[in-house]
C-alpha cells in the first residue's frame, strides 16, 4: 500500500505513526466547520454533552467554553484519538472541568445526555 493511501486510510481509525499525524492535523483542518456548527447551538445549554468521535480533542474545549457548567464525555474508537484529545486538553482546561474520555465503538454513556456533538 502506498504511503498516501495509508495516510488517508487513517481518517477512519487513526493508528500508528501516520494515524498520529492525521489526528494532529484534525484540530486545525476541522476548526472552521466546528466553529460554524457551534455558532448554531443555543446560548443557554446542556449540562451533559457526549462528543462522539472526539478526534483530536479541540471541540471539547470549545464546548466547555460555550457551556462551562457542562460535563463532557468524549468518545472515539481510536486509542490514538483519545490520547490526543487528553493531551490537547490537559493544559487548556481548568482543573474543575468535567471531562471523561473513553475509547469505545458505538457505545453510549449510561447517563442522560442533553447534547450530542
Amino acid at each position: 500500500m502506498g504511503i498516501l493511501k495509508a495516510f488517508f486510510n487513517n481518517t477512519r481509525k487513526p493508528k500508528g505513526l501516520l494515524g498520529r499525524c492525521m489526528v494532529g492535523s484534525m484540530n486545525h483542518a476541522h476548526a472552521a466547520l466546528a466553529d460554524w456548527g457551534l455558532s448554531h447551538l443555543p446560548e443557554t445549554g446542556p449540562t451533559e454533552i457526549a462528543e462522539l468521535g472526539c478526534g483530536g480533542g479541540r471541540n471539547i474545549r470549545a464546548l466547555l467554553r460555550k457551556y462551562p457548567a457542562a460535563t463532557v464525555t468524549a468518545l472515539d474508537y481510536s486509542e490514538i484519538s483519545v490520547e490526543k484529545a487528553k493531551s490537547v486538553n490537559r493544559k487548556g482546561l481548568q482543573a474543575s472541568a468535567a471531562v471523561s474520555y473513553r475509547e469505545m465503538c458505538l457505545a453510549f454513556p449510561s447517563r442522560m445526555v442533553h447534547l450530542i456533538w
